[in-house]
């Protein structure tokens, strides 16, 4: 029986096993199983997040893993996407990427900053995972929907752009106040 204090952790590990299986999933025209899978690793991205915090037992694991969790499942949930929206793959990617880059920076650096998601980097991980979602879902029930995805896909494509300004500025200005003196 797992622990209640398990259960965030717990979850986190399992969206870390789910992401590469959406991914197999739907390169592999499994559309209808990736669907199910990706739902669950993003409902479950919601549900250890708040639980870790209803139940005050977060862990150093759950601060590292969960932010890995969903860097991989956003890389795995465009993989398969990124014949159909190249350009929006590398773009999201680079951001994910630059991130992770710069928090080991600020770690290399011995720089302790809490990186804070802003409320666009909130909205843009919400769309950034709504558009494989509805991608998975219209090719698993055989639906173009070539100009809601092309909707979506714009205003990824903007919340990632702008969202990446945000944490590009959050590092730049922690590394600046940490500078040694001249």
């Amino acid at each position: 029986m797992i622990p209640i204090s398990a259960i965030p952790n717990t979850l986190t590990v399992l969206r870390i096993i789910l992401a590469p299986l959406v991914c197999i999933g739907a390169c592999n025209g499994l559309y209808a199983w990736s669907v199910c899978a990706f739902w669950f690793a993003s409902v479950s991205d919601f549900f250890d997040g708040y639980l870790a915090r209803r139940l005050r037992c977060q862990s150093f694991f759950g601060r590292v893993a969960d932010p890995v969790a969903d860097k991989l499942l956003t890389l795995c949930a465009y993989i398969p996407m990124r014949a159909d929206f190249p350009y929006l793959f590398w773009l999201v990617i680079l951001r994910d990427v630059s991130i992770l880059v710069g928090v080991g920076v600020l770690h290399f650096c011995h720089i302790k900053c809490e990186i804070v998601p802003s409320t666009i980097s909130k909205v843009n991980t919400g769309f950034t995972l709504l558009l494989p979602f509805i991608w998975l879902c219209l090719k698993c029930c055989h639906i173009n929907g070539r100009a809601l995805l092309e909707g979506l896909a714009a205003i990824v494509m903007v919340t990632t752009v702008c969202s990446a300004w945000g944490y590009a500025r959050t590092f730049t200005k922690t590394l600046r106040s940490h500078r040694a003196p001249d």
